[in-house]
């Protein structure tokens, strides 16, 4: 957590209420890479479920590869 790389214990009680255009309205669920929100996108203006990468998923190449994945 001291380095930035790993999200602080308190992150976790106070998310943010937007990431970028998305405003986080409700977490609907969580795994082994991140978290899954119900959120509004503005523009353009809809629903979508946003799913945030626990940023220690990304310390690996194999795990950087399953989410190149499933973004695709």
């Amino acid at each position: 957590a001291d380095t930035g790389l790993l999200p602080r214990p308190e992150a976790a009680e106070h998310p943010p209420e937007r990431l970028g255009p998305f405003v986080l309205r409700e977490r609907i669920g969580a795994g082994a890479m991140g978290v899954v929100w119900r959120a509004w996108q503005d523009p353009p203006g809809r629903e979508v479920a946003l799913k945030v990468v626990r940023p220690e998923s990304l310390l690996f190449a194999e795990s950087r590869v399953r989410f190149r994945r499933e973004v695709e």
